[in-house]
């Protein structure tokens, strides 16, 4: 009985694993992807950073970009909702992301993802994934 109650416990936690790497495995390729693409939406920027938290829930996108951080809020505002339609297509249907910020920066080489000089902003996610997203 030991046994095969052991066994069900081994197998159990075997099943649980692939799920933990999965997602690890997507957010990785949501990150690559990104960065890859994200000219498209910002074309000036010089320096990128992306990073899904430990929970899968929330995305952090920092941009050094100087013409983009004098960019009035408006435009700053529609081009964070462009880039939250790109995160959800690339991270697909079943994704856990929640919410997101757009950090920038005038720094061109920045390489943290709290810049002093960071202007957030929010990437809308959770209405975006309401709207069909």
């Amino acid at each position: 009985m030991k046994k095969i109650f052991l066994g069900m416990a081994i197998a159990t936690s075997l099943f649980a694993l692939p799920s933990c790497k999965e997602e690890a495995n997507n957010d990785a390729l949501v990150n690559t992807t990104l960065n890859d693409s994200i000219s498209t939406i910002l074309p000036a920027c010089q320096s990128f950073r992306s990073h899904i938290s430990d929970n899968h829930t929330a995305i952090l996108v920092v941009d050094g970009d100087l013409s983009f951080y004098d960019a009035n809020p408006e435009v700053k505002a529609k081009k964070a909702e462009d880039l939250g339609k790109m995160i959800l297509r690339f991270a697909g249907k079943e994704n856990k992301l929640e919410t997101g910020t757009l950090v920038v920066t005038k720094d061109t080489r920045n390489t943290v993802d709290d810049p002093k000089d960071g202007i957030s902003v929010p990437i809308p996610i959770a209405a975006l994934k309401k709207a069909g997203y």
